[in-house]
């Protein structure tokens, strides 16, 4: 299933609405964030999302995502809600995400679970990770393992940024998800953050989100941030945003094929709250 045009575009607009109260927030706190992925790739190619992209991702460090997670309950406007393991214990996802409460966007494989499935921002925490190329590995491997384990524990389906048409891979999930139900979800949440927090305390120069190689980089290619127009928004981007997009998309200035250029729509999609 795909979007209409004039859907994608209303979701677009309500997701500009949930990453403008985050920056609120933040500018009105002093934490400092800075955009992901598409969401940067966006920002500098188009200056707004990708006109065919269906969500917005930022990311903090550590100390800074912390601070966000204590202080945006009481700082949100109403109509947002703020969404993580102590707020919302059967979402799947370790990292936090803002939702516009009144809205839905019901993917798949959370179709089942009883939690918010409001339209969302993902926020993104990022940790040190080891210098030793072996110490490296190792932890992308514990920290890949662990958030898998945890997925799993709240639901056995996949997404679709996940390996979904693989059907070893569904089975694997499946099977996890059975075998893990004498767990409690919280001795899983503190041993999967217990594994990203690992070299915080270290003098490593280099971070990622959650074990994904594509977002690892020297904390001097992302800070001191700078502004860049985003739709009718200023985002704070990672200084040496080239460089990594470069890393991540190759030639990121050369738009994909047009059988490329899509979104996929969830299995229900509800946009704004109907008055009745």
């Amino acid at each position: 299933m795909k979007y209409s045009e004039e859907q994608l575009a209303e979701l677009q607009e309500v997701e500009y609405s949930i990453l403008e109260e985050i920056i609120r927030v933040c500018d009105l706190e002093g934490i400092p964030y800075f955009t992901v992925g598409g969401t940067t790739l966006g920002a500098v190619r188009h200056g707004a999302m990708i006109p065919w992209d269906d969500d917005i991702d930022i990311g903090m460090l550590r100390e800074d995502y912390e601070r966000f997670l204590e202080v945006a309950p009481q700082r949100l406007k109403k109509g947002f809600t703020l969404t993580w393991f102590q707020t919302d214990a059967n979402a799947p996802t370790y990292f936090a995400k803002v939702r516009k409460d009144g809205t839905e966007f019901v993917e798949e494989y959370v179709e089942d679970i009883d939690m918010h499935k409001g339209v969302f921002v993902d926020i993104m925490p990022y940790d040190k990770l080891p210098i030793s190329e072996r110490k490296k590995k190792k932890y992308y491997f514990d920290v890949i393992l662990w958030n898998q384990i945890y997925i799993a524990k709240s639901t056995g389906k996949v997404s679709m940024v996940e390996n979904s048409n693989n059907k070893l891979y569904i089975v694997i999930r499946k099977v996890m998800h059975a075998l893990e139900r004498p767990v409690s979800k919280a001795y899983l949440y503190r041993k999967l953050d217990e594994k990203l927090r690992k070299y915080n305390a270290t003098d490593s120069q280099i971070i990622s989100s959650r074990g994904i190689k594509e977002f690892e980089s020297p904390i001097s290619d992302v800070f001191p941030t700078v502004e860049c127009q985003f739709g009718e928004l200023k985002v704070m981007i990672p200084r040496n945003a080239d460089k990594l997009l470069r890393i991540q998309y190759g030639n990121y200035k050369e738009l994909p094929p047009l059988d490329k250029r899509y979104g996929h729509a969830p299995l229900k999609i509800k946009l704004e709250e109907k008055e009745g």
